[in-house]
Order: structure tokens, then sequence, then C-alpha cells
């Protein structure tokens, strides 16, 4: 969905915009259209909103996920100790 457009003789920097047409895929309010319903350009100043909305859902979820982490971390930690406990006293049980 990206584009790069520079001069040829390189006096202006590389720049780097949307393709409305793809962006209207994903995106349809992202994009103006002309009265015929062609799509014209990116409206760029919706963009950073929607943006930040997808950002705060990423991080609900990394939020999730961390915590789901520390869950299994804590549970396989008390697994850990249970199967060490069961193991000594096996080893108790035969060495007798």
């Amino acid at each position: 969905m990206c584009l790069g457009l520079a001069s040829p003789d390189g006096s202006k920097p590389l720049e780097y915009g949307l393709i409305a047409e793809e962006v209207a895929e994903v995106y349809p309010d992202l994009v103006a259209y002309s009265s015929t319903g062609e799509v014209e350009t990116v409206q760029y100043h919706k963009l950073n909103v929607m943006l930040l909305n997808e950002v705060q859902k990423q991080q609900r979820r990394i939020d999730e996920q961390r915590d789901g982490m520390a869950a299994l971390k804590a549970e396989n930690a008390d697994l850990k100790s249970r199967l060490e406990k069961l193991e000594h006293a096996l080893f108790t049980y035969a060495a007798q």
C-alpha cells in the first residue's frame, strides 16, 4: 500500500504515500471519492485516528498475552515444584 516518489534529477527527496485504490479495498472510509464514485485520494487526516485505535487494540492484546504468560509461568513453576516433590518421594520409597 505504499508508493515512493522522487524527482528524476534527485532534487526532491523520496516521498511516500498510500495507493488510494488499495486503501479503498481495506478501509473505504479513508478514501475520498469523486461525484462519479471513482477513488480520488486518501484522506490522510483520518489516518492518524484510525492508526491510534489500532495501536490501542494491539496494546490491549499485548497486555492480555503478557498476563497470560505470567499465569502460565506461575503454573509451570508450581508443576515443577510438585514434580520435584513426587520424584523425591519416589526415590525415597524406592530406597527403602
